[in-house]
């Protein structure tokens, strides 16, 4: 009995401590953060490529080829210090090539270059060609001839610009139109050139310019009002062609240089110059009374010297055609604009007769850019007389393609701003402010 008792007890006993058992809170397991999904790199763009010319952020520096030659004479309106730190007083020096290097007057200049600076600034500081120039002098080799080089800022070099350009007693809103179009001609050049000694030359080549001569009170004043302005796309500046007078319409670029591009390879030049009406041209040259020579012109040019001018211009490169007296000259094909595109010149060879073909405008500028003023030929023939002439009858002065300086002249007088005279004949060009 008793230990039925005990047993009876025992087992109360578990039931009781099973059930506190089960009623004492049991600790939850710790909360344990599911790895986070990977996050996958992020990509970073790839940096913008540098241009591959120099960025228009100042005004640049130009290198100016005054002239070219194996000798040329010098004259030091200052004096100089060489590179070396040697002094060279003012007065007149020759200028050759001795072996690989510069002679200067007595001294050897050592290498294919050699820099020339004022000790003292000055307006003027050195002579060549007759060209008095306010820059540093540099001297480089070229093959066998020798490139003198001023070295001077862009807007100085306008001052030399203008009145080799325009009449300086213009209108000032003409000049500023001259000095936003030459200044985005160099501009492009020291761009397309960067690295190289000399920019632009003086001359038709490039542009023309009378040096460090006193400024009119237009030149000044159209200058400095502009200072910076040129036209630009896309931090490269246009290469901003102008001519004399249109003859009333202007020619598209792309039918002279169809493969001109901005710098950066790709652009068309001709996007920015395509051909405009120009009734400016013609009212412009009436009033400055040079209808004769500008608008509407005669030129009469012999064989004899067609043919000298031809067997010069063949004589300087060896791939050129060689010429025997010229018979005759003909149209051989027109551009859109009805301005001649290439011209056949007959001359004798051995065994008869031979025709080779030329651009028209390289053949202008072989006999002479101010005898056959333009590419547009109303009437051209050959005729007998003195021994056999071609006469031509033409409309215009220049390639016709860009600025009109006659059209910016009528303009200008009639109350047209530089820069709205200058988005007429560039049209899509952005015309912006690139420095102070």
């Amino acid at each position: 009995m008793i230990s039925r008792c005990l047993a009876v007890l025992l087992v109360g006993l578990s039931l009781v401590a099973c059930v506190r058992a089960s009623a004492t809170p049991v600790a939850a397991p710790a909360f344990v953060r599911p790895p986070a999904p990977p996050v996958a790199p992020r990509e970073t763009p790839p940096a913008a490529a540098a241009p591959a010319w120099p960025a228009l952020t100042s005004e640049p520096e130009l290198g100016v080829r005054i002239v070219r030659g194996s000798n040329v004479r010098i004259r030091l309106l200052v004096a100089h210090r060489t590179s070396s730190g040697a002094e060279l007083s003012a007065g007149t020096y020759d200028a050759s090539i001795q072996g690989g290097s510069i002679r200067f007057g007595s001294r050897d200049l050592p290498g294919p270059r050699a820099s020339l600076v004022p000790v003292t600034p000055a307006a003027q500081t050195f002579q060549a060609d007759g060209v008095r120039c306010s820059g540093k002098l540099l001297l480089s080799l070229a093959g066998r001839e020798l490139d003198v080089i001023e070295q001077v800022g862009l807007e100085t070099w306008l001052v030399g610009v203008l009145p080799a350009e325009m009449l300086p007693t213009w209108p000032v809103e003409a000049l500023a139109a001259q000095a936003i179009v030459a200044r985005s001609y160099a501009a492009a050049r020291w761009q397309a050139r960067a690295g190289q000694d000399w920019h632009v030359v003086r001359g038709t080549a490039d542009v023309a310019y009378d040096g460090a001569e006193p400024a009119s009170a237009g030149v000044t004043a159209a200058i400095n009002r502009t200072r910076g302005e040129l036209l630009i796309h896309g931090g490269q500046a246009i290469l901003a062609r102008f001519h004399a007078c249109s003859g009333g319409r202007t020619e598209d670029s792309a039918a002279l240089w169809p493969d001109a591009t901005l710098i950066d390879g790709q652009t068309p030049l001709a996007r920015f110059m395509r051909p405009v009406d120009d009734p400016a041209s013609v009212e412009g040259a009436r009033g400055l009374g040079w209808t004769r020579t500008h608008q509407q012109w005669r030129a009469a040019l012999s064989t004899a010297d067609i043919t000298e001018s031809l067997r010069g211009w063949a004589a300087k490169d060896r791939s050129r055609p060689r010429f025997g007296e010229v018979r005759a000259v003909r149209i051989a094909s027109t551009l859109p604009s009805g301005r001649v595109g290439r011209v056949s010149v007959v001359h004798r060879a051995s065994g008869g007769e031979r025709s080779d073909e030329l651009d028209a405008k390289d053949f202008r500028l072989i006999v002479g850019a101010n005898k056959l003023r333009s590419l547009w030929w109303e009437k051209a023939v050959m005729v007998a007389a003195k021994g056999g002439q071609l006469v031509v009858e033409g409309r215009g002065f220049g390639h016709g393609i860009g600025l009109p300086q006659v059209s910016a002249w009528y303009l200008a007088n009639d109350g047209v701003r530089g820069e709205d005279i200058v988005t007429r004949f560039y049209p899509g060009a952005t015309l912006a402010k690139v420095w102070r």
